[in-house]
């Protein structure tokens, strides 16, 4: 585990009450929470900071365009090809930690929220021309259309701890 990592206090994200409801039915919904997001000043009550979260599912939307660095060992996914449609069809519960080895996956620390708005921005753009294909790391092929299904409840988990700051 990096030192940084162990350094910080980590937050139990499955025991956090404080997150918003969410509910999104297409990447234009992702977009257009971020949009709202964006028209003032943001907190989280994760352990992420608010431009780290909607960098997160930006990447892990080109991810799945232009393909992952990495995949779960063997073993992982023969478990993830049969809670595959499960876990496509129900929303996302927090507290999952990724095995350290996909770190190098994680975004910087240091990206602002504006940034990273800019950036999901360009990237659910670049759904209008690319489809997603990619195999994923522990479910592996997934349709374009199963894909979708995966980034709303995953953006639905980590967005759901960002909120406006109320002066």
């Amino acid at each position: 585990m990096s030192k940084e990592r162990e350094e910080r206090t980590v937050i139990d994200t499955a025991a956090v009450t404080e997150r918003r409801t969410l509910q999104f039915s297409c990447q234009n919904c992702i977009l257009g929470d971020v949009r709202k997001l964006s028209q003032g000043d943001v907190r989280s009550t994760g352990n992420w900071k608010p431009g780290q979260i909607v960098q997160h599912i930006a990447d892990q939307i080109n991810r799945s365009i232009d393909g992952f660095e990495q995949r779960m060992p063997i073993v992982f996914r023969l478990v993830g090809s049969l809670i595959r449609k499960r876990v496509i069809r129900k929303p996302m519960k927090p507290g999952i930690r990724l095995p350290e080895r996909f770190e190098a996956m994680l975004p910087p620390d240091d990206i602002s929220f504006e940034q990273a708005a800019a950036n999901i921005e360009q990237t659910i753009g670049r759904l209008k021309d690319k489809r997603m294909t990619a195999a994923h790391p522990l479910f592996g092929r997934l349709t374009h259309e199963q894909w979708m299904r995966l980034h709303c409840h995953h953006a639905e988990m980590h967005l759901s701890f960002i909120h406006m700051v109320e002066s």
